[in-house]
Parts: C-alpha cells; sequence; structure tokens
C-alpha cells in the first residue's frame, strides 16, 4: 500500500513539472520558463513577441543567416550546409543565382524590397531577384541591349539604357539614337519606353524628374537632360564618350568620369536649373587617380574614384587615398546606417571604410572572391562567380561592424 502512494505521488509530481506525454506540455522549451516553444508567445524572453520577433528563439544576437529563427549564436548550422558551425569558418550561406541567369551587364540593389536588378546585355534581359535568397522572380524581355539603369528616388520607376548597336567611337552624335525602358518597381512591370536622340550609356534620375544621360559613342559628344515623365530633352553639354555619372544628393550638380582618356577626369555639370550646363574639370591633370568610374558619398561631402583617390566636392580637390597605387575600385556601397562604405577591389577582396574620417576599418575574410558587394538586413551579401561552374552565387556573411554607426 505504502509502495503504491509512493508512486501516485511521484506520477503528479512529474505531471506538476510538465512530464506528462500529453501533445500540450511536451516539446522544446527553449527559454527554459517551463512553457513549451508551441504555446509561449515570448520563446526568447526579450519581451518582443514570437510574431513580431525576427529570431523569436534568441535574445542575445541580431544575425540569422539562414532566415530559421533561431540567431546564429544558437543555431548549430547556420548557413545549412551540412557542416557544424564549430567545424565551419567561416558559417555563411551561399545560394546561387538561378542557372538560367545569364552573363550581368549591371546590377542595382532596392534596399526598400531587399531586391536585385540585373541587366543581360547579351540576352536582351532583364532579371530582378531576392537578394537574400538568389531566388529569381521576375524576367523582363526586351527588342535592344539593356546596359546600365537608374532608379528614382522614391523607389517608384527604374530607367534603362536600351542601346540599338554596340558603342563605337566613329557613331557621330548627329547619327545617334537609343531608349530608355521605364520599369515600375511596386508592379515589377515594364511600363514604357521612350526614344532619345544620343546612345545611351549612363544614367542618373533626380526627384524631380530629371534624367541625365550620357552617351556611349562618338568620342566628343552628347551628354542630356531629359523630362524622366515625357522624354523630352530639356537641355545637353558636351562630355566624351562612356563616362560614367554620379549624381550629387543636392541634386545640384552631377560628376562624370571619362573612361577614355589618358590622363583619365572627372568632371562637374550643373543641373540646377532647366537643363545642363557643363562645368569644369578637376585641377589635376595626371596628378591624381580617376580611372573611369566615380561615387558621391551619401553626405555630399566626398567624390570618390575607381583609382582610390578621394576628392572633395563639389570642389573635386585632393583629400585622400583609400587603397594602394596599384589597387583600384571595381564596386562600391554605402551604407548610410553604419556610415562606412564598402568596397570590391581590383582583387576582388572586399574592405570597409569609415565615411567620415576615410581610414579603412577592415578586411572581410569571408569572401574569396566578390564582383559585386551589398549590405541586405544584417547580412553583407557579395556576388561571385560560381566556384568550378558557370553562372553566379550570393555569398552571405553576418555584417562585420553592425555598431560602427555609433563609433563616428
Amino acid at each position: 500500500m505504502k509502495l503504491r502512494l509512493l508512486l501516485l505521488f511521484l506520477c503528479l509530481v512529474l505531471m506538476a513539472c510538465g512530464g506528462s506525454g500529453s501533445e500540450e506540455n511536451s516539446g522544446p522549451d527553449f527559454d527554459k520558463n517551463r512553457s513549451v516553444d508551441a504555446t509561449d508567445i515570448d520563446d526568447g524572453d526579450d519581451r518582443v513577441a514570437d510574431e513580431f520577433d525576427a529570431l523569436s528563439l534568441d535574445a542575445g544576437t541580431t544575425a540569422d543567416l539562414n532566415g530559421d529563427g533561431t540567431g546564429d549564436d544558437t543555431g548549430a548550422y547556420d548557413d545549412n550546409e551540412g557542416a557544424l558551425d564549430e567545424t565551419d569558418t567561416p558559417t555563411q550561406r551561399v545560394p546561387n543565382l538561378d542557372v538560367g541567369i545569364p552573363p550581368i551587364t549591371d546590377s542595382l540593389y532596392d534596399g526598400d524590397r531587399a531586391l536585385l536588378y540585373l541587366t543581360h546585355k547579351e540576352s536582351f534581359s532583364f532579371s530582378i531577384i531576392e537578394a537574400q535568397t538568389g531566388t529569381l522572380i521576375q524576367s523582363i524581355s526586351f527588342d535592344h541591349m539593356p546596359e546600365h539603369m537608374a532608379m528614382s528616388p522614391d523607389g517608384a520607376r527604374l530607367y534603362v539604357a536600351l542601346l540599338v548597336q554596340d558603342h563605337s567611337s566613329y557613331w557621330w552624335e548627329e547619327d545617334q539614337s537609343g531608349y530608355i525602358a521605364v520599369i515600375d518597381l511596386e508592379r515589377q512591370v515594364y511600363v514604357d519606353t521612350f526614344q532619345i536622340a544620343t546612345d545611351p550609356y549612363d544614367l542618373v534620375v533626380t526627384r524631380g524628374g530629371k534624367l541625365i544621360v550620357s552617351s556611349g559613342s562618338g568620342q566628343w559628344t552628347d551628354i542630356y537632360a531629359y523630362d524622366a515623365q515625357t522624354g523630352d530633352a530639356l537641355g545637353r553639354a558636351d562630355i566624351y564618350q562612356r563616362s560614367r555619372l554620379t549624381l550629387h544628393p543636392s541634386e545640384n550638380w552631377v560628376f562624370a568620369a571619362d573612361t577614355g582618356l589618358v590622363p583619365s577626369d572627372i568632371q562637374r555639370f550643373d543641373i540646377s536649373g532647366a537643363g545642363i550646363v557643363a562645368g569644369i574639370d578637376s585641377p589635376y591633370k595626371g596628378d591624381h587617380r580617376m580611372a573611369g568610374n566615380i561615387w558621391a558619398t551619401p553626405d555630399g561631402n566626398y567624390l570618390i574614384t575607381r583609382g582610390g583617390d578621394v576628392f572633395s566636392a563639389p570642389e573635386m580637390t585632393f583629400v585622400a587615398s583609400l587603397t594602394c597605387s596599384d589597387v583600384c575600385i571595381e564596386d562600391l556601397f554605402f551604407d548610410e546606417t553604419e556610415a562606412i562604405a564598402f568596397i570590391v577591389d581590383s582583387n576582388g577582396l572586399v574592405h570597409y571604410f569609415n565615411l567620415t574620417s576615410l581610414e579603412m576599418i577592415d578586411t572581410v575574410n569571408e569572401f574569396d572572391h566578390a564582383d559585386r558587394v551589398i549590405v541586405s538586413g544584417q547580412n553583407l551579401i557579395a556576388i561571385s562567380p560560381r566556384q568550378g561552374a558557370a553562372g553566379y552565387q550570393l555569398v552571405q556573411t553576418a555584417h562585420p561592424c553592425p555598431a560602427c554607426g555609433e563609433n563616428t
């Protein structure tokens, strides 16, 4: 009798401690609060309900590379590629882009939608890619060759340069023509095309709806201002063929970097009025590195050239060098939240710099070779050639400096 009473008592104790076999009370209990995760509205005990918590099973970390809801300090397989994190360095996720993606001509990242826009000149096509997964979600075909792109500052429309033939130094400006395709980014549909009287190369667009297009042909040729809604020409100025453009944040100026002159130079154009007016070029004639591309920093204080040098804006006077003398910048991404710039150098390495001090912070060692780099959510993503196969992959790793913005 005493033995039966003792066994009954033990069963009652086990049931009170959640030890029964019922479905309601069994299962994992991440935060060990005696409420199983299936019925616990705050598994991470971080005072954020699970339905609003991207990392509901981990209150202590901010990165979740594989998107499984478990933070990377807790998940044993952060990248779901079969290697335990303790034996997997670096922990990262490497989704391949769709095998049908043609060679990439240009790329542009839409941070609000976490989408990549890609042009494919050889196949007359355009792709929309989900940045976190590499999934192809839309493909658009054109009658002409797409090259460079510009997104309207409000994120509503994308303008794509369409070529009717390859660029040529002997296709004179009076004979040139091309098209601008307009894509509605909210609906992800191709909505309009207008013809222009130049061979479009690079382009930028302002909040006020002014589209600036540089010509890709004819040596000394044209840079046009167009009405982005109607396609009407608003003005023109002289420029050298195939110049890359960057829009100053004030939208008073466009800066251009030529790609075919020796020495390479940069030039300023005034777009504050109705059209476009050619301004001065830099005061240097080969003394500093330009190398055919240019980026204006988000605060408008600096211009960074492909050659690796930094100049003041709008004066274009030399400030500092970011890279060694024989290393160029092939791609650049501004992380405005953390006030840093990620660059891909001519060796395929990714480095990041403080945008206030212009000092290098570190190198991202997780990437063997990158073509392009973006920040998406809490991850740094490099677009790279697939290892040992044709096509591309998105190599992801956690943001290397998520608190850099607090130290500027």
